[in-house]
């Protein structure tokens, strides 16, 4: 890719991914939602939106993760500027059957 083009769209979800998730101590790839909204090339170099979705609440690291997360796009050859949308999407999970409530827990 010469520095004049545009990434694509996996090349964005790559670079978003490699970031490490401090909360979970993984890479972003491995704890998020990744989804890139649009690429939109224009003389001067890319303008690219992005979202990422974790499964965890974030919002008093959001503002600081969407400009270290936008930081990293616009390194990229080809960016000229990124914006990035943090949120996150908590999914209730089913309870498990096999386990036996503790001899304390009060019954209903």
């Amino acid at each position: 890719m010469s520095s004049d083009a545009a990434p694509s769209a996996a090349e964005v979800e790559a670079a978003l991914g490699a970031f490490h998730d401090p909360y979970r101590d993984a890479p972003l790839a491995e704890s998020a939602n990744i989804t890139v909204e649009a690429i939109d090339a224009g003389d001067g170099g890319a303008r690219v939106r992005a979202r990422v979705r974790l499964g965890y609440p974030a919002e008093g690291v959001r503002a600081d993760r969407e400009a270290r997360l936008a930081a990293i796009l616009e390194a990229m050859p080809g960016v000229a500027a990124a914006e990035v949308e943090l949120g996150w999407e908590i999914l209730a999970q089913q309870p498990q059957r096999q386990r036996k409530p503790a001899a304390h827990a009060r019954q209903s």
